[in-house]
């Protein structure tokens, strides 16, 4: 009896167009030229914007702000198109690492989070003892426990993670309360009207459109056995959610990517393929530092041995349960069988599976 596959594609994207994809080898570079200006233009724009955003921020009593230079990587690449402004801003008696998003989903996501809780605390749901709430003309803004979150004129949003040590606890939540009171002062509505913030707008469309298209190809790169039934669904981020339900942010810090689950009658297959230069980076430093070049092609330590070819550096598990490789210094690559021993019915799926990817050119990906 045929196996039968059942794949659920899963493909980081932003908008729902159709697509007409490119055929020629030629103009696939040339899409990776056309999202890597699209992202120039936007990051470029976007620096603008942030120093308008660090002009136009209401000092705070008691408080000081400087830029946070210590920023994890998913702060970085992608999500450098987003004006975002991250401060470590310090009290007496607390610090707070602030970060400002000048962007609709995250600012729309922030409102609907807070009037959430809101209506959980009128209901009796949520208990009103940890949270307090600012308002002012645009600005919405809620403390919980440490925390502060807000949003305003459904463009700018922002987190505010306070510190969680029992001396800054034990402080009290007055100093964090005139953090967020003082917010409510913030007026960035020149911003939010100029011709830079416009700018940056299209050409982030432009930039996310191009990401979305290389999610295509990479899904297109899944290979689909040819002699089996098959039973396709593919999807945004989630089945039960659309991508506008997500944040940009969050988005941009995986896409473009694309994954596939390839259910067998014996087990269970996951793909992924990503170009984000967020996952290469923690590939490449965390992790067990897997897709970092160095090692001998074959040298065996623990369960896995060591890939380092011409083309892809990564580690392969002996028992031929999976391998991860980054592959044409532009693609993670990863086939796997989660938690379970190799499939008896298809002992070499993971290999062949990989095989096939990388016949596939995929030095065209990425933003730069």
């Amino acid at each position: 009896m045929r196996n039968i596959f059942t794949v659920v594609y899963n493909i980081v994207l932003i908008f729902s167009a159709s697509l007409s994809h490119a055929q020629d080898k030629t103009e696939v570079y040339q899409l990776r030229t056309e999202v890597t200006d699209a992202w120039r233009t936007a990051s470029d724009l976007s620096s603008r914007l942030e120093e308008d955003l660090s002009q136009k921020m209401p000092s705070v009593s008691g408080w000081f702000c400087t830029p946070d230079m210590t920023l994890p990587s998913s702060m970085s690449g992608a999500i450098e198109a987003i004006p975002t402004l991250s401060l470590v801003c310090e009290h007496v008696e607390q610090e707070m690492r602030v970060t400002f998003f000048l962007d609709p989903t995250s600012a729309r996501l922030q409102c609907e989070a807070i009037e959430n809780k809101k209506s959980g605390i009128a209901n009796g749901r949520v208990k009103s003892d940890a949270f307090r709430f600012f308002e002012a003309g645009d600005w919405h803004i809620m403390r919980s426990g440490v925390d502060i979150q807000g949003c305003s004129s459904g463009i700018l949003a922002f987190v505010a993670k306070g510190d969680r040590s029992q001396a800054a606890i034990d402080m009290g939540l007055s100093a964090i309360d005139q953090f967020g009171e003082a917010m409510l002062a913030f007026d960035a509505a020149e911003i939010f009207g100029s011709e830079t913030f416009a700018e940056q707008q299209s050409a982030l469309i432009r930039f996310v459109d191009g990401l979305e298209i290389q999610a295509h190809y990479l899904a297109r790169m899944i290979p689909l056995p040819t002699d089996s039934p098959l039973d396709i669904v593919k999807s945004a981020p989630s089945s039960e959610r659309t991508p506008w339900d997500l944040p940009m942010p969050s988005i941009l810090t995986s896409a473009p990517s694309a994954s596939a689950t390839l259910e067998l009658k014996d087990c269970r297959v996951i793909v992924e393929l990503s170009a984000s230069e967020v996952m290469i980076e923690e590939a490449m430093r965390t992790s067990g530092r897997w897709a970092s070049p160095g090692g001998t092609d074959g040298e065996v330590k623990n369960v896995y041995m060591r890939r380092n070819t011409e083309r892809f550096v990564g580690r392969e598990r002996i028992d031929g349960t999976g391998i991860e490789a980054f592959v044409d210094n532009r693609v993670i690559v990863r086939v796997v069988i989660p938690g379970a021993p190799p499939c008896e019915s298809a002992p070499d799926i993971v290999a062949r599976l990989f095989r096939e990817i990388i016949t596939n050119d995929l030095s065209t990906f990425g933003i730069r």
